[in-house]
């Protein structure tokens, strides 16, 4: 066993990258910290969608945000594009159309194709800044509309947890919510411990700002070639 990876991101989205690091050896623990719930009240959300047209874009960032654009069953009257394959695959089962898919979400702000109209965000209460940051500055006109909440929650095996950080696991943050998250259930020296991995700037820093540095950062879907 090469060495032992802990895996943040909220249930089922862990899984396929859990199988890569399965595959070459990794001792993996799959241990979400955040955890998605869909809205009391949705109408904010359709109102939003229904109000899109031809010359707007939605972007959808997560399967999440997918699925609750689903369950409105508004017909989107707009080009759609997502943060991941995954994301447009929820999507394209509910019978939206996607025209542009990038890996992460400075990737398709930076990418997409800017309408004559508004860029709507569909996507969860805790989102982070980059995306409509850098749409704006692009000269995109940003709404944005929750689509579902994201909540802090540990929900697995966190005494292995706390075990394989003090053993110095590879310890992989997508969000500062399940950064916080685990802080909280395993204590801030237990985490430092671990060889702490952000997926991004934004989480990066947050990090930075409680723990000191990371270790690596690197897109979920590079996080293979940094363990």
């Amino acid at each position: 066993m090469r060495s032992a990876v802990i895996l943040t991101r909220p249930a089922g989205e862990n899984a396929a990258l859990a199988a890569t690091l399965r595959s070459a050896g990794h001792d993996v623990l799959e241990l979400p910290c955040v955890s998605t719930d869909a809205l009391d009240d949705d109408r904010a959300l359709v109102a939003a969608l229904l109000a899109l047209g031809p010359i707007d874009r939605l972007i959808v960032t997560s399967r999440a945000g997918a699925a609750a654009v689903i369950r409105t069953r508004v017909a989107v009257d707009a080009p759609v594009a997502t943060v991941g394959v995954r994301t447009a695959a929820v999507l394209r089962e509910g019978g939206i159309a996607v025209d542009r898919t990038e890996a992460t979400g400075r990737e398709l702000a930076s990418a997409v194709d800017l309408p004559r109209g508004d860029v709507l965000l569909a996507r969860s209460d805790r989102a982070l800044r980059d995306l409509p940051d850098i749409l704006a500055a692009r000269g995109a006109h940003v709404r944005e509309v929750v689509a579902y909440r994201t909540v802090s929650r540990v929900d697995g095996d966190a005494a292995r947890a706390a075990a394989l950080a003090h053993g110095g696991a590879a310890i992989v943050i997508a969000s500062p919510s399940a950064f916080d998250a685990l802080v909280a259930q395993l204590g801030a020296g237990v985490v430092s411990r671990g060889r702490v991995i952000a997926t991004g700037p934004t989480t990066a820093a947050h990090i930075r700002d409680r723990i000191g540095p990371p270790a690596a950062i690197a897109p979920w879907h590079r996080v293979a070639d940094v363990i």
